[in-house]
């Protein structure tokens, strides 16, 4: 994965790595298939491997569940199910690896902890989001990463974690408090990093691949770490199933809320189809979007989030599609999908279902 990655993320594949690339989707199968539990152990090492373009790679990866262990996954969009009640939920999934190795480097995760306890340096936030970005980013070139993902991924589980381990230690059980400090911390960060990327402004394309690849900014990555622990239930899905939940419905930050959830621009990233609007390519619809209208497989705790969101919020959901404009060339099929699943979800009272893959022409 790490000699495939340059190349998936420019998005450039030769024959030869065309076809590398694919023998690496059919490893993943049969890992899928006959190892699932090594693949659900070793999926925050491949997730740090794997370019956060590669969806269907993550899903692969992410769709692996302990069958061994006896666990049966219920139906993500049944209307009475309630994540907090199923007792997976108050079990840790295993690792294969330290998660906490990128939060090493200059005792950060020291740093971490002291504010977590102490909320002190105020100045904490501000500081910590600067080493988010890569040094020398601004020298990179057009198509490298700007940003640190494994810092990104590491921060996001290590306060999940942190946020749980206090609540069992308190309580005697898992719980999500919307106050906990990890949470508030996760939050502020993603309502502070600028939403179109701290390097966006460095420089200027007519290439719309390029630009989009510019806007893919430290608030969309720090959404798609918590994404990438919607798995099967486990307290690790639940916290954070709740959190992104719940950054959505906070109306103290309507417009870190608008720039999260934007179908249009969610519609304009996912197909980059630019035009004369603002492309705020951070945002959690887009990240749990993308991930539902890929083939199969989808993770269980993807689904339901999604499926809660819908539920949720569909009255703004409904609010925001009407403001779609109806001169961009895909707009239409994009509606009536977003249209049908959110009458489902106000006509029933939950969405009964999420097609595997979507057929939107651009």
């Amino acid at each position: 994965m790490r000699f495939l990655a340059p190349f998936l993320r420019k998005g450039e594949l030769t024959d030869t790595t065309r076809a590398l690339y694919i023998g690496t989707q059919r490893i993943l199968l049969v890992l899928l298939h006959d190892f699932p539990e090594f693949l659900s152990q070793a999926y925050y090492a491949l997730g740090d491997a794997i370019p956060p373009s590669c969806i269907q790679l993550h899903n692969l990866v992410l769709s692996a569940f302990p069958v061994d262990a006896g666990i049966r996954l219920p139906d993500p969009l049944q209307p009475a199910l309630k994540l907090e009640l199923l007792p997976e939920t108050q079990l840790a999934p295993p690792f294969l690896t330290d998660y906490t190795i990128a939060l090493s480097t200059g005792n950060l995760r020291a740093s971490i902890d002291q504010y977590l306890s102490t909320q002190q340096p105020s100045s904490f936030v501000s500081t910590f989001k600067d080493r988010l970005a890569l040094s020398g980013a601004a020298e990179k070139s057009e198509r490298d990463p700007k940003f640190n993902v494994p810092l990104i991924n590491s921060l996001v589980l290590y306060c999940g974690v942190v946020a749980l381990n206090a609540s069992k230690s308190k309580t005697g059980a898992v719980k999500y408090e919307t106050q906990s400090e990890s949470a508030k911390l996760l939050r502020q960060l993603i309502q502070e990093v600028e939403p179109e990327g701290r390097l966006a402004s460095s420089t200027s394309s007519s290439d719309p691949q390029l630009t989009l690849d510019r806007l893919l900014a430290a608030r969309y990555y720090i959404l798609s770490a918590c994404a990438n622990h919607l798995r099967y239930p486990s307290s690790h899905t639940y916290w954070f199933s709740s959190f992104l939940l719940d950054t959505f419905g906070d109306t103290s930050t309507e417009a870190v809320r608008e720039q999260m959830v934007s179908p249009i621009v969610s519609l304009i990233d996912r197909f980059a189809v630019v035009n004369s609007f603002d492309i705020v390519s951070s945002k959690q619809l887009r990240v749990l979007l993308e991930r539902t209208m890929v083939s199969k497989p989808q993770p269980f705790g993807i689904l339901y989030t999604f499926s809660q969101l819908l539920h949720l919020h569909s009255s703004h959901l409904s609010e925001q599609l009407n403001r779609l404009p109806t001169d961009v060339r895909g707009v239409a099929p994009f509606q009536d999908f977003m249209s049908s699943l959110l009458k489902k979800t106000i006509v029933a009272g939950q969405t009964s279902s999420v097609p595997s893959s979507v057929a939107v022409q651009i």
